[in-house]
């Protein structure tokens, strides 16, 4: 009986440390995976915060220009009546 649990018993062990192995290497891709998207997300939350900074830039500039035109348009106006 001892030796026909031996091999049943060997099969066992190396099951266990077969599946030990795949779920160690499982974890290692996923924690690789996982450092990988979070280092993806930042560099994106980074672009994003560029991004916005350089739109509030554009709105602040359109909005000087607007008010130059705005600006020049009442000055002109002005000399044309004087003038007139």
């Amino acid at each position: 009986m001892n030796n026909a649990n031996t091999p049943s018993s060997n099969n066992s062990e190396e099951l266990s440390v077969f599946v030990e192995s795949l779920l160690a290497q499982m974890q290692s891709k996923f924690n690789n995976l996982s450092d990988e998207i979070l280092g993806k997300m930042d560099a994106m939350g980074s672009r994003i915060k560029e991004l916005e900074s350089s739109l509030e830039e554009l709105v602040k500039s359109s909005e000087a220009d607007e008010h130059d035109v705005s600006k020049r348009a009442s000055d002109s106006v002005r000399q044309l009546n004087q003038q007139q």
